[in-house]
């Protein structure tokens, strides 16, 4: 993880590295998606593989209007008739660079006051299951469909 200005980090990698482009999953939102175009704007190029999300946002919309759907039920069946990609291919050999020692060095972000982060983990996440099984679960079916 490095941390500094965006544009100053990518171009010195691209240096060092002899990179002639920078592999990135596809932004939605507005911040991740501004930054992309003002780093190809300054001549990096961006190769955009696949999405974050398990379904693009905008891939999967109403077949009478073209608009996203706004309740998961009908959206829901839309994407299983949609379908959606096979997983690709394990790579027969992945040429990985080691990271220089300066580059293995987290920096010691402060997070804003009242910041509460999720616990992490295998332990954590079914934690937060029996919690939903508990408090959310046998009220999902309907309370999934609020958009």
């Amino acid at each position: 993880m490095i941390a500094g200005d965006q544009l100053t980090v990518l171009n010195d990698l691209i240096k060092r590295y002899d990179a002639s482009s920078v592999h990135i999953a596809t932004e939605y939102e507005p911040y991740g998606a501004n930054r992309d175009n003002k780093i190809e704007a300054a001549g990096i190029k961006l190769v955009r593989t696949g999405s974050p999300y398990a379904v693009a946002p905008g891939r999967v919309r109403k077949p009478t209007d073209a608009t996203p759907y706004r309740v998961y039920t009908p959206f829901y069946k839309a994407w299983c008739a949609h379908g959606w990609r096979k997983p690709a291919e394990k790579p027969e050999i992945i040429n990985a660079l080691k990271p220089a020692a300066d580059d293995r060095n987290f920096p010691d972000w402060k997070l804003p006051a009242g910041t509460k982060i999720t616990p992490a983990g295998e332990r954590a996440a079914i934690e937060r299951f029996k919690y939903f099984q508990k408090n959310g679960l046998n009220e999902y079916d309907q309370a999934r469909n609020i958009a």
